[in-house]
């Protein structure tokens, strides 16, 4: 008997489109290990490892003091102007920074320095490139580190001309934002507190800039509640994240080496790890390679069934009486659709729309009611659906941080009229929602 398909609300509206036109994840690309990974903040690292072009010739570096100081009474002192305040760059850019300036003598030297490093300056000879009085630079270069991490780092610019008088300095910021799976964009999202429950054995992983701290204990209920064992064990290891790659599901991850350097177990001390893994920013899945397996087994699919959640920071007052309707959570879906994988960019719902129990089956399938979640595809649509699994997990207590992770595994068979014009519909779906409240 054929039957009009409807949907909870809270599906409706993403399930259907993402079904009929879901496609495939990228490929992947190149990367460096995390292991050197500059902070933007250890203005020593960023100059050390910054390189400054001007006229398309590298700038003397001078490993020890301070560009020439401007005196202020000097009204004859050139000025440098219109130079942009801030810029976003991504690791490994050459990032041009134009400005102009005003002068009584022709340009002699342009100086570079780190704001907030001991480790000198930079010099670059201007009368070898321009010396043009009243003249506009655009020919300043700055090669951002490939190794630099997310953050903002600043340069103090001057310019001295041929009499010896300098200008007062002025300043560009450099916001990095490395790529989504750059290593020090994966590192940086791996660093706190994470936690998985499998069949009552629940596991901690503490993430402390290249450094795990896995614990695992016994829990007296199969989710994790109740008295914990009191027998803990413990392992410290070091890790690095590598190159991104594409799982043989179509999902994005890195390679992750990691080797035991602490354990209860002794015997395992210095044996090594060759996985993958993929930080979202509440679920960390990892490929499960086998400790001491050589590099060349290392897994090419995630085991997402045995996912970690990130938990709440430890100040988080957790449990508070916001109104569902002003909560902000990021929603994010993720699948497989006729054996084809896809991942929708995450964005913000409110609580509204965020199921806080578990739906039955009865509120997936649904009656013969025709709903507005289906018109995006179809005008009409007959056929069945047959809900084959469903899994739901609740992670915190409502607060910031807590996660809503939502399985669905759906066959649908029918056939969509849109336009006049009828085809039959063929989807088997495996679909993953997740909920993460943010505010």
């Amino acid at each position: 008997m054929n039957s009009t398909i409807a949907w909870p609300k809270w599906l409706g509206p993403i399930l259907i489109p993402l079904a009929l036109a879901a496609c495939g994840g990228g490929g992947g690309g190149g990367g460096s290990d995390t292991k050197s990974t500059i902070d933007p903040a250890d203005s020593d690292s960023v100059a050390e490892a910054l390189a400054v072009k001007f006229g398309g010739q590298d700038a003397e570096r001078q490993e020890t003091g301070e560009p020439p100081s401007s005196d202020p009474s000097n009204p004859d002192n050139p000025v440098l102007k219109d130079l942009t305040e801030s810029e976003t760059v991504e690791p490994g850019d050459s990032k041009s920074v134009s400005f102009s300036t005003e002068e009584q003598s022709p340009l002699a030297f342009l100086y570079a320095k780190v704001t907030g490093s001991s480790r000198g300056f930079f010099r670059a000879d201007v009368s070898q490139t321009q010396s043009l009085t009243k003249a506009s630079f655009a020919d300043l270069v700055f090669d951002i580190p490939g190794r630099l991490g997310a953050g903002e780092f600043c340069v103090r610019l001057s310019v001295e001309d041929t009499q010896g008088r300098v200008s007062e300095p002025k300043t560009v910021c450099f916001v990095s934002q490395p790529p989504e799976n750059a290593p020090q964009a994966v590192l940086a999202r791996l660093q706190g507190q994470w936690f998985r429950c499998m069949d009552g054995e629940g596991e901690q992983l503490t993430f402390e800039g290249d450094q795990v701290t896995s614990q695992s204990a016994q829990f007296q209920n199969a989710d994790c509640s109740g008295s914990q064992s009191q027998n803990v064990f413990t392992e410290v290891l070091d890790f690095e994240i590598g190159k991104p790659l594409t799982t043989s599901g179509g999902l994005s991850a890195n390679r992750v080496n990691a080797v035991i350097i602490e354990s209860d177990d002794s015997n395992a001390v210095g044996d090594r790890i060759f996985d993958i893994v993929r930080v979202e920013q509440s679920r960390l899945a990892f490929g499960g390679a086998e400790t001491g397996a050589p590099a060349e087994s290392r897994p090419d699919t995630l085991r997402l069934d045995m996912a970690y959640v990130r938990l709440p920071p430890e100040d988080n007052t957790g449990g508070d009486t916001t109104p569902r309707e002003d909560q902000t959570w990021q929603f994010r879906i993720s699948g497989t659709v006729n054996g084809e994988s896809f991942e929708q960019q995450a964005f913000e719902v409110t609580g509204l729309s965020v199921p806080f129990e578990e739906p039955t089956e009865e509120q997936v399938v649904l009656t013969d009611d025709f709903t507005a979640a289906f018109s995006q595809a179809c005008d009409e649509f007959e056929g069945t659906q047959d809900v084959r699994e469903i899994r739901y997990a609740f992670n915190g207590d409502g607060s910031v941080g807590s996660v809503v992770d939502f399985f669905l595994d759906i066959l649908i068979d029918g056939t969509c009229t849109r336009d006049g014009e009828s085809s039959d519909v063929f989807i088997d779906a495996q679909l993953s929602y997740q909920w993460e409240r943010t505010q």
